[in-house]
């Protein structure tokens, strides 16, 4: 990674300059080099075992509420988490990331969230996962560093004259049952994901929500062991923070097709898995991805992948996975007492430039091209 990551870099700054709106680059040119004003947070551990340290995989859900007498033209805000994060504005998803990155070069997103505020009162929230071991995807900073490094979440958004930034003024809970699911044989060896619905009450998103309020988040300090200085970051060992060149996509959603307890896209797909179903609280739905259709493979085998679980709560909704799947079928395993209404891949890809062809005797190796280009 520390050799082909410069390329990798240079390759996004030429994609960024094609796909990156004025809105974004105005929102990037809003924060200065330097110190921020935030401070990482998580949620509290619970038990007896520190999350992060346990090499394990688990999730935390975060949110902060806050009064507005207007609505800004623009609201920049830049954002990152260890490891992953989705940020919603008042239930509007506005963001997805960070990318893999090396952590020693860490990376923070720019968006302008102006849009997706309202006078009055607005939650701004997000569920964030910390891997725990490495991914093909994730990369961990190097141990005993800081507490950082065992999840964390980082916000700081310039909203009108206020300056909102992630500190203890957040609400933040672990969420249970949001685990790892195991690796499975062959040659692929990953693992899935689980989420049990009934750590994440619906309408937990909503301004207007009603409920016990959750626990005070915890402030990480951003130096290490023997570090005096601030504890806001850059943070060891990340270096200088930069912001990322690369925009927020705009989810396509591909909706599957029901064929039994199968379900098809038609094609090869890539990106987060959302399944709506509706039973009774408890009840687990599996959910098997695979490249290959029903019967292209001996006994119709869909090749075992297993991309996560979801225990229902009693109520209809629609629970979108953390982590990205490739897939072309989806087989769902669930008791009769469960419906599934809808299964959908969310395709979030960057936007591919005209200009390159390529043609052949072959329309095989054509369309194989056509596939790989998109």
């Amino acid at each position: 990674p520390l050799l082909v990551h410069p390329l990798v870099e240079c390759v996004d700054d030429v994609v960024a300059r094609v796909v990156r709106t004025p809105t974004e680059h105005a929102a990037a040119m809003s924060f200065t080099p330097g110190r921020w004003h935030a401070r990482w947070i998580w949620a509290a551990p619970t038990g007896d075992v520190t999350p992060g340290l346990d090499g394990q995989r688990h999730c935390v859900a975060l949110r902060r509420d806050l009064e507005l007498a207007g609505v800004p033209d623009a609201a920049p805000t830049r954002v990152c988490a260890d490891s992953r994060y989705a940020l919603w504005v008042n239930g509007i998803e506005v963001a997805r990331g960070p990318v893999r990155i090396n952590p020693r070069r860490r990376k923070y997103d720019v968006i302008d969230i102006a849009s997706a505020l309202r006078p009055g009162r607005n939650t701004i929230a997000a569920v964030c996962v910390h891997y725990g071991a490495a991914t093909a995807w994730w990369q961990p900073a190097p141990i005993l560093t800081t507490a950082v490094s065992r999840g964390a979440f980082l916000f700081e958004s310039q909203i009108g004259d206020e300056l909102v930034i992630s500190d203890d003024a957040w609400e933040a809970i672990r969420l249970t049952g949001w685990v790892a699911l195991p690796a499975t044989e062959g040659f692929n060896g990953r693992g899935g994901e689980a989420i049990d619905a009934r750590s994440l009450p619906a309408g937990w998103l909503d301004a207007g929500r009603d409920g016990p309020a959750w626990p005070a988040a915890i402030a990480y300090d951003a130096h290490s062991i023997g570090d005096p200085g601030r504890p806001e970051p850059p943070t060891f060992p990340h270096g200088p923070y930069g912001a990322s060149p690369l925009p927020q996509l705009a989810a396509r959603e591909v909706e599957l097709t029901a064929v039994g307890s199968d379900w098809t896209a038609g094609e090869v797909v890539a990106g987060t898995l959302l399944i709506e179903a509706s039973g009774p609280a408890g009840e687990q739905i599996v959910v098997r991805t695979s490249e290959f259709e029903r019967g292209s493979e001996p006994g119709g085998d869909m090749g075992g992948q297993i991309g996560f679980a979801i225990t229902l709560d009693g109520t209809q909704r629609a629970i979108e996975s953390s982590d990205s799947y490739g897939l072309r079928e989806a087989r769902i395993d669930a008791p009769d007492s469960v419906t599934v209404h809808r299964v959908v891949v969310r395709e979030r890809m960057y936007p591919v430039e005209p200009g390159a062809e390529f043609a052949c005797s072959d329309p095989l190796l054509e369309r194989i091209w056509a596939v790989g280009r998109r």
